[in-house]
């Protein structure tokens, strides 16, 4: 009776594991990251390859590079002297909303 018992937990265990979506393909394009000032965007492109672009709109600034790593439902962005991590609630081919400590962050995918 024990051996089934502890069998079906480990086939439960599996089965949640294998359940968990994998965000990979859905982050990969272009974003529109809202508002960093009332006159400017910020527009984010983040490519299959691990590499991400921001820029903010009508301010003159160059675009940054930065790289990005997922970790399950958790994803990092990394820039020289910043690191930005996320938990992901939902993600699809029209938003993205993930979740920070102290705000929960919503960005529109541009088509």
């Amino acid at each position: 009776m024990k051996k089934i018992a502890c069998a079906s937990i480990a086939a439960l265990m599996l089965v949640a594991v294998s359940c968990k979506k994998d965000y990979r393909k859905d982050i990969v394009g272009k974003w529109d990251a809202g508002k960093a000032t009332l006159e400017s965007e910020i527009f984010v492109t983040i490519q299959a390859d691990g590499t991400l672009t921001t820029m903010i709109s009508g301010i003159g600034m160059k675009p940054m590079s930065g790289t990005w790593q997922l970790n399950s439902d958790h994803v990092t962005f990394k820039f020289p002297g910043l690191e930005l991590s996320y938990r992901i609630l939902e993600l699809d081919d029209k938003i993205l909303v993930m979740k920070w400590k102290y705000a929960r962050i919503t960005w529109h995918r541009m088509k």
